[in-house]
């Protein structure tokens, strides 16, 4: 029974592992949950039970691990993944819970290594692909099937 309020979530040691706000026994504004060390794990924001806006998790050493934006519960926009070492991975483009957009992948030096875009949760259209930074395909899909493939010159 939470009703309204803060509440602050404690392991057996005493630290605070989450510290989330009610509204009528309902989780409504930031859920911050903690590592085991104190470090924040992941903040959120929930409306109305729903996860709603900003979503960040992290690794153990605090470094960011995600970055994700949801409206209604889903992930809205453009979602980003990173590295332990900071860098970023991946970006995915989603509409309301679905990949549709631009996406872009990174290789270990932060350089682009694919890139195209997302319709209805499938690859469509064209994407590239690089290696240290030089296009060295360009793959045509459509609806989630290669259509053409054509290496760089």
């Amino acid at each position: 029974f939470r009703s309204t309020g803060a509440t602050l979530t404690m392991n057996s040691s005493g630290m605070v592992i989450t510290d989330e706000t009610y509204e009528n026994d309902t989780l409504n504004g930031l859920r911050t949950t903690y590592t085991e060390t104190g470090r924040i794990k992941v903040t959120e924001t929930f409306r109305k039970g729903i996860l709603e806006g900003q979503r960040r998790s992290y690794y153990d050493d605090g470094t960011l691990q995600q970055d994700v934006y949801y409206i209604n519960g889903e992930m809205d926009g453009v979602a980003k993944w990173y590295l332990q070492t900071g860098k970023l991975t991946v970006e995915y483009t989603y509409r309301k819970g679905i990949m549709d957009g631009p996406a872009k992948l990174y290789d270990l030096n932060g350089l682009i290594r694919q890139e195209g875009k997302y319709v209805n949760d499938v690859e469509d259209g064209e994407w590239k692909e690089y290696s240290d930074g030089k296009l060295v395909k360009t793959i045509l899909y459509k609806n989630g099937t290669v259509v053409k493939e054509t290496l760089a010159k």
